[in-house]
């Protein structure tokens, strides 16, 4: 039971580094309407500012471009 449990636990920590391996460091423009808020990676503004990565995730797609008001949080994808 304790061996099983052991490679459980070491596959699901090897699944999540090889997903923060595979992950590109992209940064990203935080907007509040016209006025630029910070630029960074998904983990630091999540940390900094006590979000989801998730929920900033979906704050740089269209669809919540569309969905958005002048005074909506939005980020914005920096392209190399």
């Amino acid at each position: 039971m304790i061996v099983m449990s052991y490679l459980k636990l070491v596959k699901k920590r090897t699944c999540e580094f090889m997903k923060v391996r595979s992950m590109k460091m992209t940064d990203y423009a935080m907007y509040k309407g016209d006025r630029f808020i910070d630029l960074g990676t998904l983990t630091y503004l999540a940390e900094k500012y006590h979000k989801k990565q998730k929920t900033l995730k979906f704050l740089a797609t269209p669809s919540a471009h569309k969905r958005s008001t002048n005074k909506s949080l939005l980020l914005y994808r920096i392209k190399d």
